[in-house]
């Protein structure tokens, strides 16, 4: 069991109601205030405050992006039939393979990878397209390194359009 001696009051013993700067001055022998000094604001008066906000809010209204109305309208008949034809073609397209391109389901089954390991132990990357891709990157790096960036001033990119949209 503990012992709880909070009701047993000695002054001399520091606890946690005592003040750890008793009596201590805030002005040094000098007469220069120590304590920590904040510019003074007066005070923006409510009229001008409203008047600021309202300024913000029509601003903000001003350079908003409705979008809430792009999912809502729908296809017209002749935009929906157009873009049908367009699929198709490229369906069409993609049916007429090239001959070099082999469809997996052409490969005898004996060529066909056997395990995860099988394919992840060959290398599929020539000699040509390493040495391709390290000359890509070394002059990516010397373009990187050359690249200089000068400041022209501020760089403003207003959220409106030259023309409003619905005016099309």
């Amino acid at each position: 069991m503990g012992c709880c001696s909070s009701k047993q009051e000695d002054p001399q013993i520091a606890n946690e109601r005592t003040h750890l700067l008793n009596g201590a001055q805030t002005a040094s022998p000098d007469g220069i205030d120590k304590r920590m000094s904040y510019k003074e604001y007066e005070a923006m008066n409510q009229a001008r405050l409203e008047d600021s906000l309202k300024k913000i809010v029509q601003k903000t209204a001003e350079n908003l992006i409705d979008i809430s109305r792009t999912q809502v309208e729908r296809m017209k008949h002749q935009d929906t039939m157009e873009r049908s034809n367009t699929y198709k073609t490229l369906m069409e397209g993609c049916k007429t393979l090239p001959p070099n391109v082999m469809n997996i389901f052409d490969l005898p089954a004996n060529d066909l990878p056997k395990s995860p390991k099988d394919v992840l132990s060959k290398s599929r990357v020539t000699k040509e397209d390493l040495a391709m891709t390290t000359k890509a990157l070394n002059d990516i790096q010397e373009a990187v390194e050359h690249m200089q960036i000068e400041y022209i001033g501020e760089f403003v990119v207003p959220l409106t359009f030259a023309t409003p949209v619905g005016e099309d």
